[in-house]
This record gives structure tokens, C-alpha cells and sequence, in this order.
């Protein structure tokens, strides 16, 4: 009788089990769904609104939205970490088009790339999001009451090494590297976000690299 209990008691946890996992399995099934169609309920969402400023000559609108919809397509990137160069300079692009509607278009986004290596360079892939907040930072920081911004972003090679320049024409950040690599509280509050992009320099690429 003990045996045939044992045995009724370890089929009912089998059974739980399977159907426990098997619960979990069509989750992860639905969220992987969910995944898929937000991206493409997005895309087709902005291009509806995307048309309907077009009908309407609503260019400045339409150009907004285009270049939204071009954003979100390079950051979500078929959840890849890393970006293509030729892409990360369609993305940022759109992303300087975008902010540069907040100052009135009076920020000018200039890129120079090396000539002699410029179909080397655009097919490198780089971290995603890795100049974005050095972007951000020039509209946030630098050029914020400036009458006529400039921003330069440069790709070039040394030594089989990629150098990635952001300057930019405004008072610019109060910024030391070495600090900030030292954890100093109040740089590392005021640039969290220059902190974790250096972080994350050093995670993916080892210590010889950073900022």
C-alpha cells in the first residue's frame, strides 16, 4: 500500500512539473510574440501618422516621425547589442534631427570620416548606443544657450585602433575622466551617464579601452 502511494505521490509532482514547465514554456512563447509585434505595431503606427502629415503638408511633422520611427528600428536591432557604423550614423542623424527641434534648428551635426578607410569604418560594428549620450550631453550641456551650435562626430583609425571624436562649439562639461574612474561621488552623480557609458567601454572591450 506505502508503495503504490509513493508511486500515486511522485506521478501527481511529475505531472505538476510538466505542467508547471509547460506553463513557462508558453510564456516565454507569448513573450517572445510580444516582442515581435510591438516593434512592427510601432513602425506601422508611425508610418500611418507618418503618411497623414504628408497629405496634409505637414512636412516638418512627417520629418519627425520618419526620423522616430528610424530610431527605434537601430535601437530595438533585431536585439543585438552591437550596430554597424553606417547604421549608428542613420540612427544619430534622427536622433539630432529630433533634438534639434527643441533648439529651434540651430545646432549644425557634422560627420567626418576617414576617406581612405570610409567602407572599412562604416562596416565595423560598435556598441550600441555608445555615442548617443555623448550627443545628448553637447545638447544638454554645451549648447543650451548658444546661438549657433556645431557638433562634429569623427570616425578614424590609429593603429588598427577605432577613435570616436564628439566635439562640439559651446562652453562644453566640466569632465575629468580620471575621476570619475576613481568613483568620486559628485562627478560620478553629475555623469552617470558619461560613468556607465565608461563602464561599459571597459566591460566589453577589456581596460585598454575607455574615454
Amino acid at each position: 500500500g506505502k508503495r503504490v502511494l509513493k508511486m500515486a505521490e511522485r506521478l501527481e509532482h511529475l505531472i505538476k512539473d510538466n505542467y508547471i514547465q509547460k506553463i513557462k514554456q508558453q510564456e516565454a512563447e507569448m513573450n517572445a510574440l510580444v516582442t515581435q509585434i510591438n516593434p512592427h505595431f510601432l513602425y506601422n503606427t508611425l508610418d500611418s501618422i507618418h503618411w497623414v502629415a504628408i497629405r496634409q503638408n505637414n512636412y516638418e511633422i512627417s520629418s519627425q516621425i520618419e526620423a522616430l520611427s528610424t530610431m527605434f528600428r537601430h535601437i530595438l536591432n533585431k536585439g543585438k547589442n552591437t550596430i554597424v557604423i553606417a547604421d549608428e550614423m542613420e540612427f544619430l542623424k534622427s536622433y539630432v534631427l529630433i533634438m534639434n527641434k527643441r533648439y529651434n534648428d540651430k545646432i549644425q551635426f557634422f560627420i567626418e570620416i576617414d576617406d581612405e578607410n570610409i567602407e572599412e569604418l562604416k562596416a565595423y560594428s560598435i556598441l550600441k548606443l555608445l555615442i548617443q549620450p555623448l550627443i545628448e550631453n553637447c545638447f544638454v550641456h554645451g549648447l543650451y544657450n548658444i546661438e549657433k551650435g556645431i557638433i562634429v562626430l569623427r570616425f578614424y583609425i590609429i593603429k588598427d585602433n577605432l577613435y570616436i571624436e564628439v566635439e562640439e562649439n559651446g562652453k562644453g562639461i566640466d569632465f575629468d575622466i580620471y575621476k570619475i574612474r576613481q568613483d568620486e561621488k559628485d562627478m560620478a552623480d553629475k555623469y552617470s551617464a558619461l560613468k556607465n557609458l565608461y563602464d561599459r567601454i571597459q566591460l566589453f572591450y577589456g581596460n585598454k579601452y575607455g574615454m
